[in-house]
């Protein structure tokens, strides 16, 4: 039986996040849908959790992975099963509006020849509205060069997230960026769904955005892409690296890759790090 489209979601030991994240799925106005959850080693009452959510849902399928080999490893386990003509992600913290998967995919079969589609998201704490994203409605090449507009999730075909080899296994972070900055080169530029239909957990407290390895998996990533940035896209990208540490960073370190471009980036990046010397994002 042909299926529309593929959710997939990776967790480990979030066992009340992951199940409002499970529910915002299967409580989707688009019926036509399957959910592939990859358990990466939990410890907790997930396993139990994930058992009976198979029986008692035909949607559901679960992998389960003896030890965390990673998200990277656990996302394309999950594209190998996918049967939807689309697919889309979610972190295990974050919960979906009852409307994504309708919104996501009109928008991207409205816009014949995009890479992918995405959204603007809102932000919360243990889910309470903090703020939303203000993303840029068309997405190319050139833009991503810079920095990642996107976010951490798209909606695209299943064929063309096998055609450029599913994620980097062994990059540390920017794993998502990596991938989107594929799929653009290849297909194409991403466009803006006009609904917000994503919230992003801020309250959870182990996204890879405070992990230590973020520093040499974003490092990594910048080797792997040099070749196709110009010396700005350059300049800017070892400014956000730069930026990522938790360290501040110098006046004269900052005038020497600043460039003209992503200008307002380079001013919060300036206030907090050159002037404040405190707070700490990406």
């Amino acid at each position: 039986m042909d299926i529309s489209i593929s959710v997939y979601i990776v967790t480990m030991n979030r066992f009340e996040f992951l199940k409002r994240a499970v529910d915002s799925v299967l409580n989707q106005s688009e019926k036509d849908f399957e959910l592939i959850i990859v358990d990466n080693g939990s410890k907790d009452e997930t396993l139990d959790y994930l058992a009976d959510l198979v029986l008692l849902n035909p949607k559901v399928t679960c992998i389960y992975l003896d030890e965390n080999k990673g998200a990277c490893y656990a996302r394309n386990k999950a594209i190998e099963v996918a049967r939807g003509k689309y697919i889309t992600g979610m972190d295990d913290d974050d919960f979906f509006e009852h409307h994504r998967l309708h919104d996501l995919k009109k928008c991207y079969e409205e816009n014949e020849g995009c890479s992918f589609v995405f959204s603007d998201d809102n932000f919360v704490n243990q889910g309470v509205y903090v703020f939303r994203t203000k993303k840029p409605n068309r997405i190319t090449l050139e833009m991503l060069k810079y920095q990642n507009f996107v976010g951490n999730q798209v909606f695209s075909e299943l064929s063309k997230f096998k055609s450029v080899g599913g994620f980097d296994e062994t990059l540390l972070a920017a794993q998502d960026y990596d991938m989107w900055l594929r799929l653009v080169y290849k297909f194409g530029a991403a466009i803006k769904s006009i609904e917000i239909s994503q919230n992003v957990e801020l309250g959870c407290g182990s996204r890879i955005s405070t992990s230590p390895k973020k520093f040499t998996g974003y490092f990594d990533f910048y080797k792997k892409h040099k070749s196709l940035m110009s010396r700005s896209q350059r300049k800017h990208q070892l400014l956000n690296i730069k930026y990522s540490c938790r360290t501040s960073i110098s006046l004269k370190f900052f005038i020497i890759l600043f460039s003209f471009n992503c200008i307002s980036r380079k001013a919060k990046i300036f206030i907090s790090k050159v002037l404040k010397s405190s707070a700490y994002g990406y």
